[in-house]
């Protein structure tokens, strides 16, 4: 069914905007690629990989999902660029319809305390989200943990699921459609993200970076973007990896260029797959000492620090 925004559709068609919020790591993302059925926000194992705030829309013929995941919140890093990527978390979160709160399979967290407690003082309509349940060894070990996060928050709308293994997610789809309000669909139905192809790409720079060097490296690297353009069928995307120290250079760059080959590679592969074009990237690792706490350098990466 193909619609366009505002439209009158069905009088009981709901459509409304969906914070996806938690603490660092607990799977927002994958969450959010999972209900769309395709990659929209980078994903890895390293904390607070995403760093911007990513609508996603799925739209179906009763209902359309706006979801807006967000970095995850932490209080515990004083750095600049970290204070303004935690202004996008809470910015993220304000005004939605609802929230869906992500808590690890693995229980309770400390870290998870913050966040609550923020969607709490805003008073705003939540869902609570119990994600991973496939890693639990034995599947009896769930129910204490419903039952842990129930007395802690005091929800009682909690919905266990795992989004790499698609477990629970048309259940959520449904709970998540009871909460939000009717109404004409806010975006058309072929709308998937308000990204561009262009930061699609610095991102998935960035996720390889993580996934390649795992704790080699700190999360503090940027990437920008110089050349995105379409000559004779062939894709040329070439990009800077901006890092604080020459070490972290030589760290990226690998013995003979190794390691950035193989970043720029992976890189290739995925953007090809996904476009159906061949791609040529070109990548480049340049040292800026501290720009994590460069209110200027912070801006021109695309982090807003204003308040």
């Amino acid at each position: 069914m193909n619609y366009s925004a505002g439209e009158p559709i069905d009088s009981e068609f709901r459509s409304g905007m969906i914070a996806i919020a938690g603490r660092p790591n607990v799977g927002k993302s994958t969450l959010l690629n999972k209900f769309l059925g395709q990659k929209v926000s980078i994903t890895s194992r390293k904390a607070n990989t995403t760093r911007h705030r990513i609508l996603g829309v799925l739209s179906e013929p009763d209902c359309q999902y706006v979801f807006i995941d967000t970095p995850g919140f932490s209080t515990q890093s004083k750095q600049l660029v970290d204070r303004a990527i935690q202004k996008v978390a809470v910015a993220g979160i304000m005004g939605v319809d609802l929230v869906l709160f992500l808590v690890e399979s693995r229980g309770w967290h400390p870290q998870d305390l913050p966040v609550w407690r923020r969607i709490q003082s805003e008073k705003l309509n939540s869902i609570v989200v119990i994600t991973k349940i496939d890693l639990l060894a034995r599947k009896d070990r769930l129910l204490p943990v419903i039952s842990e996060i129930a007395q802690v928050t005091g929800s009682t709308e909690i919905v266990p699921i795992s989004a790499q293994k698609a477990l629970n997610i048309d259940r959520l789809k449904s709970v998540i459609s009871k909460h939000i309000p009717k109404g004409p669909p806010l975006f058309p139905s072929d709308f998937v993200t308000d990204q561009d192809d262009v930061f699609f790409a610095s991102e998935l720079i960035r996720e390889q970076v993580f996934r390649h060097y795992g704790e080699e490296l700190p999360y503090s690297c940027a990437i920008q973007v110089e050349k995105y353009q379409l000559q004779r069928s062939v894709l040329h995307l070439h990009a800077l990896i901006w890092m604080e120290s020459e070490n972290q250079k030589r760290i990226i760059i690998g013995s003979k260029g190794e390691k950035i080959k193989l970043v720029g590679t992976r890189v290739r592969q995925i953007l090809e797959t996904k476009l159906g074009t061949k791609v040529y990237v070109k990548l480049w690792v340049k040292v800026r000492s501290k720009w994590t706490e460069d209110e200027r350098l912070i801006a021109n990466f695309g982090y807003s620090i204003q308040e």
